[in-house]
């Protein structure tokens, strides 16, 4: 059997205070924004250095970070090399609760993903120009709790595509580079006068 659970039951809900005003020089702490979860959590940004970090949250492993603007409700979880970096305000962390055995944050994401979870979250959103979902909306919303093998079950299986996922990517991205030397080289040949020689 399926239990439903209220967000803020079983998680500690976290709203980013700190403004995506970042730079790619990685002199300063790291910063976990909505490219971050479009990126399945990657890092590729940090805080600009005259920003006030004083109500900044950091992140924990194991933390699942959500878009509350935007893509609403796409996800993504904190791994041990995000760990540490400063939760964008257009984000809420969930932090399961210390002890919490009903959920894992694999799990959390998943539901968070789906199709459901989703549209109520669209709908529960405010605002016109740019929709975002409050982080009080988001404590009280549900997700779907199944057993614990089941959610292993399902998390598994997604972890599979996930991984295919990302081996495509990378044949793309690898393609991408190619066709651009591809140009570079034939433009080089054709304007090179010892070519036409």
């Amino acid at each position: 059997m399926t239990n439903s659970l209220a967000i803020g039951e079983v998680a500690e809900v976290l709203r980013g205070m700190t403004p995506a005003k970042t730079t790619t020089v990685p002199d300063t702490p790291v910063f976990f924004g909505l490219e971050e979860i479009s990126h399945g959590g990657v890092i590729s940004r940090y805080i600009e250095p005259e920003l006030d970090l004083r109500r900044a949250v950091y992140l924990e492993h194991g933390d699942v970070v959500l878009a509350l603007l935007g893509n609403i409700g796409a996800a993504a979880v904190v791994s041990d090399a995000a760990a540490g970096a400063i939760l964008g305000r257009e984000c809420a962390a969930l932090r399961l609760r210390p002890g919490e055995p009903r959920i894992t944050p694999q799990w959390l994401r998943l539901a968070l993903g789906a199709s459901p979870f989703r549209l109520h979250a669209r709908a529960m959103a405010t605002g016109t120009t740019m929709p975002r979902l409050s982080s009080r909306a988001l404590g009280e919303m549900t997700i779907p709790v199944p057993p614990s093998e089941v959610q292993r079950d399902l998390v598994d299986r997604m972890a599979k595509f996930d991984d295919a996922i990302e081996a495509q990517r990378t044949l793309l991205n690898s393609l991408v580079a190619l066709r651009g030397a591809e140009i570079e080289l034939s433009m080089n040949e054709l304007t090179d006068p010892a070519v036409h020689a």
